[in-house]
């Protein structure tokens, strides 16, 4: 849920996109959704941040990208490099989870 949420709020943030309207304040929604704990409802989250911050960074307008973006006042490329690496980190902590359930990542089949 962390994730989905990340997709939520920071990925968009991070090139001056907005969360989704009825994300509300991050220090209340995360930890809303990270009590979210039943499959179904786990995937729609994560449909729905995938969904939304696909759609806020694909319309980012070029002419945007200049300058610093609230609220962390950074630029689109230290947006872009801490969302990779969070990102990145998060993949490492999903395929060592799925790893410990006996899940294998589809490349290594």
């Amino acid at each position: 849920m962390h994730f989905a949420a990340e997709w939520m709020y920071y990925a968009p943030m991070s090139v001056g996109g907005k969360p989704p309207a009825d994300f509300g304040k991050p220090a209340e929604t995360m930890p809303r959704l990270a009590k979210i704990t039943a499959k179904r409802a786990v995937i729609a989250e994560l449909e729905k941040g995938w969904s939304h911050a696909r759609g806020q960074v694909a319309s980012v307008d070029a002419a945007t990208l200049t300058g610093r973006h609230a609220p962390w006042k950074v630029t689109l490329v230290e947006g872009a490099f801490g969302m990779s690496g969070d990102m990145h980190e998060h993949l490492g902590q999903l395929i060592a989870y799925a790893r410990s359930n006996g899940v294998k990542p589809p490349w290594s089949k």
